[in-house]
This record gives C-alpha cells, structure tokens and sequence, in this order.
C-alpha cells in the first residue's frame, strides 16, 4: 500500500512540474472568453448549473460556480487549471497568487464521465469553484485558465467569472438618444448609492462599467457626471454609453433530435452523424435603421446546452451532459454578396463562407443538445437591422478600490431589466 501511495505522489510532482513550465501572462493583454483547442466544446461556466446567469457569485456565500466542457479528441489530455486575477478591465492585477488565493497555484481537474449511449463519443469534465483546492480571498474580477499539462501546458480555453461584495446601491436608466442616432442606437445612465462605504469617498476610486447583454457583449466605462446628493452620484453623458440597439436574437430549440423544434427545417442521421439544417434567414441592406424592432422574443443571448427531452424522466428533470448527442447544425443567410459575415451562437463566433450555387452565406457548427442563442453580425453591425426599440439587457458593474490597497474590488451587479440576486 505504502508503495501506491509513494508512486501517486511521484505522478502529482511530475504533472505539477509540467504545469510549473507554463508560459508566463503579460500583464498587458485583456483576458477574454477564448477557446484554443477544436476539440474543446461545450464550455459552460455558470452558477450551478443555472447557465442562463453571469459566472458571478457572492465573496462569502454557499453558492458555486460550475465549470464544464466536453473534450472529443482520441488522445488522452491532462487538464489542469489556475485563477488569475484581473483589474476591472481584464488585464492582469499586480496581485501575485499568494495574495489574492489559498491553495496551489496550478490544480489537477477531476477525472471526467465518459459520454453513455451517443454516436459522438466525448469526455465530460467538471469543476466546481471554490474547492478544496482553492479558495479566493478578495472580491473583484477572476479569469480560470485550463491547459493540458500532456502536451507542455498548450493552452485549452479560458473564461471570465467574478465574485462579488456588495456594498452601494446601483439603478440603471434607459434614455432616448437625442440626435441622428435616436432610431439605430440606446444610451445608459446609471445612479450610484454610496452611503454604505460609509465614510468620504474619493471617487477616483470608484469604476463603473456597463455592458450590452452577457454574451458576445459590448461593454463601456461611464465617467462621472456630477453628485446627484451627498450620497448619490450620477455616471453618463450625452457621448457616452451609446450601444447600438441591434436586432432581437434568433432562438434554436435542440432539445430533441427526433422532430424539429422552433427555428429548425429539418432533422436527419447520416454518414454517423445528425444533421440539422436551420430555417433560412435573410436580410436585404447591411445594418439598415429599422423604424420598429423585430416582433419575435429571444433570450438575450443566453445557450443552454446539455439539455434534452429525448430521455423519459420520471422527476422532470432535462439535464444529462453524458447522455446528449452533437449534430452537424447548419446555417444559411440569403443577402448581397461581398461581404463579411459572421454567426455569432452565445459568445462563439464562426465566419460565413458565400456559395454561389445556393446564392446563400453558409456555415455548418457542431452543436451539443440544448437551446441557442444566435444571429447574424455583417461588417461589425447586425446584419438584420438595428432598431432602438429593440429590448437589451444591460449590465451595471461597479468597482471599488480602498484607500492604500493594490486591487480593485466588484461591489455591485445590476440589471436593467430585473433585479440580479446572487
């Protein structure tokens, strides 16, 4: 028994010894959502499993974040992960790992489930932040890191998430824009309670950050207007936070593979694989200013995936990650030729290639089961229209930095449209 354990501690150094190889950041470049490897799909961080919420969660809470993937390769990999922490712009803090986490820098993932009864076989990952392993001290802006300690610590995907300390009080407020821009484009104003702080307030040391949707969104640092009270302050102005309004997001329910659901034209098995071929979509002139907004409802860009009704479940219940099958999903887009387009599904974005057979833009996506967000962006606008009647979420981050300290803390989270409760 002793020599088992003897030789698993040997195999921990040498994987933690691999990880310790890995690139170092730079403290310049902005951490976003990214994934580096094909074979990494299906990425979700979220509360629980409630994937329809921002990866945030209360400093001091029972509440987790949830980490999951799925990885399709044929050769084996060895995940392993680490936090960094971020100033409110996502660039690396001055923090260094001791300061801001207990426990090792570099961690082992859990081993995954296997994929049970599916055409497509992966392997499923977990993780669930904070674990015995780490735990993070301070409230403000994270970014996990996993890297495959098999194959020199190459770099598999990244994420954001946060953790909160709530101490003000935040309103955000939707004004009419004033101008030629008044059919195409929204502007936010936001309200800043911050007599909790509870002392004078140096509001150098206050940042306020707005952000259009969660998924694949546009965000802003509003600077402050003027002091509304003694206690309240006013963030905006007549050339600041202007979002285009966009058009409402496409939804595609991929829940069942047996019958097509809403947004699909057709289902069939072939060469192994499902394929599912989307209802045409079309648009006339690039980004045109529509005088109304489209009528249908979306989810404002939310994905939900790993969700089936194929499985026959006496409790309700729809989630089972290891019993999801992918399909072959693909789009098409009826509009002029010459131009670049993109779909856009969540906080993914895959190029359209032109076929001048079907007169159509076109792209195929390996999609797991579940219910997407998507839509169309042409030349950096939405390629549907843009109206500003169209209904955004928007997102009110403020950070806080105390007097003397090295790093900036998350103090609130707002929404335009409800209330954000952890």
């Amino acid at each position: 028994m002793l020599k088992y354990r003897l030789l698993g501690i040997v195999c921990l150094f040498f994987s933690l010894s691999t990880v310790a190889q890995f690139p170092a950041t730079k403290g310049g470049d902005v951490y976003t959502d990214s994934i580096a490897n094909s074979d990494i799909v299906s990425v979700t961080l979220c509360r629980d499993e409630r994937q329809n919420t921002p990866p945030i969660i209360a400093l001091r809470g029972d509440v987790r974040l949830q980490l999951s993937f799925d990885y399709l390769g044929d050769e084996p990999i060895s995940p392993v992960y680490r936090i960094l922490h971020c100033d409110p712009d996502w660039r690396l803090s001055d923090l260094f790992p001791s300061d801001y986490m207990v426990g090792f820098e570099e961690n082992l993932f859990p081993a995954p489930e296997r994929s049970l009864g599916t055409a497509q076989h992966y392997q499923h990952y977990t993780l669930q932040l904070p674990n015995a392993d780490v735990k993070l001290r301070f409230a403000g802006n994270y970014v996990i890191q996993v890297r495959d300690a098999y194959h020199g610590g190459a770099l598999l995907f990244q994420r954001q998430f946060a953790l909160l300390d709530e101490r003000v009080m935040l309103t955000l407020e939707q004004r009419e824009v004033v101008g030629v821009r008044r059919l195409s484009h929204q502007q936010v104003w936001a309200h800043l309670d911050v007599q909790r702080i509870g002392r004078l307030l140096d509001t150098r040391d206050v940042r306020l950050f707005v952000q259009q949707g969660w998924n694949n969104g546009q965000w802003q640092e509003l600077p402050m207007y003027r002091w509304e009270s003694s206690t309240q302050l006013l963030y905006g102005g007549q050339d600041t936070a202007l979002f285009s309004g966009g058009d409402e997001w496409h939804v595609l329910d991929l829940q069942t593979l047996r019958t097509a659901s809403e947004g699909v034209r057709s289902i069939v098995y072939r060469d192994d694989a499902y394929q599912v071929e989307v209802l045409p979509d079309k648009f006339s002139v690039p980004g045109r200013i529509r005088d109304h907004a489209t009528s249908r409802s979306d989810l404002d860009g939310w994905c939900v995936m790993g969700y089936t009704t194929d499985r026959i479940n006496p409790n309700g219940l729809k989630y089972f990650p290891i019993e999801c099958e992918y399909a072959w999903v693909y789009f098409t887009l009826n509009g002029p030729v010459r131009q670049q387009v993109s779909l856009e599904i969540g906080d993914r974005s895959f190029p359209l290639r032109y076929n001048l057979e079907r007169n159509a833009y076109e792209v195929s996506v390996y999609l797991k089961q579940g219910v997407y967000s998507y839509r169309y962006v042409c030349n950096g606008v939405n390629a549907e229209g843009v109206s500003a009647e169209t209904r955004n979420d928007y997102w009110g981050l403020v950070y806080y930095r105390e007097r003397g300290a090295r790093y900036w803390q998350l103090i609130k989270v707002a929404n335009s449209v409800a209330n954000f409760k952890l």
